[in-house]
């Protein structure tokens, strides 16, 4: 994890330097059960990521269980950091990740490319 990172019942959250041009991202490393997970923990963590108005990648490399209450909440964030200009990208999701975004039609809403079989 980023030197500055800090753990937060299982949110891994860090600031990273980017170089050449020194931006700061927010890198949130979701956790491995978004279904037991308390989705108001995740909300609180997106708010503050919001209120931040800096790029933010989420990392999805963890999830082996993720429910729609988790979903929809990472799909409002996106939409709305959008709306204000920010970045967010969804990165390194994982197959369970993958999967539930598909079932439900949401991979361009959480900003995932179309796969191909």
């Amino acid at each position: 994890m980023a030197e500055g990172a800090e753990l937060t019942k299982g949110l891994a959250v860090s600031k990273l330097r980017m170089d050449p041009v020194k931006k700061v991202e927010t890198l949130l490393e979701l956790p491995g059960d978004l279904i037991a997970h308390d989705p108001d923990e995740l909300k609180n963590w997106l708010l503050a990521a919001f209120a931040a108005r800096q790029p933010t990648i989420l990392s999805g490399r963890n999830v082996t269980r993720i429910g729609t209450t988790a979903l929809q909440l990472l799909v409002a964030f996106r939409r709305d950091a959008a709306a204000q200009g920010m970045t967010v990208e969804l990165r390194d999701a994982s197959q369970p990740l993958l999967d539930a975004v598909a079932c439900l039609g949401l991979t361009q809403a959480v900003g995932l490319a179309a796969t191909t079989a």
